[in-house]
């Protein structure tokens, strides 16, 4: 029977969870910087969030 790491590694197609993690951080901060430049934009914290909500992937 697999260990748990290798069931992750299959299920991951091979990507670590490290790798995972640091590209969540990545996105994080990017979604940080955007946000901060929309209200320096003078958008409301309201419209952004409106706007996400009206949003689909």
């Amino acid at each position: 029977m697999a260990g748990l790491p290798e069931i992750l590694l299959r299920i991951l197609g091979g990507v670590t969870m490290e790798v995972l993690m640091e590209e969540f951080q990545k996105l994080d901060q990017e979604w940080k910087e955007l946000i901060l430049s929309a209200l320096e934009m003078g958008i409301s914290k309201e419209e952004i969030r409106e706007f996400l909500k009206t949003q689909t992937v």
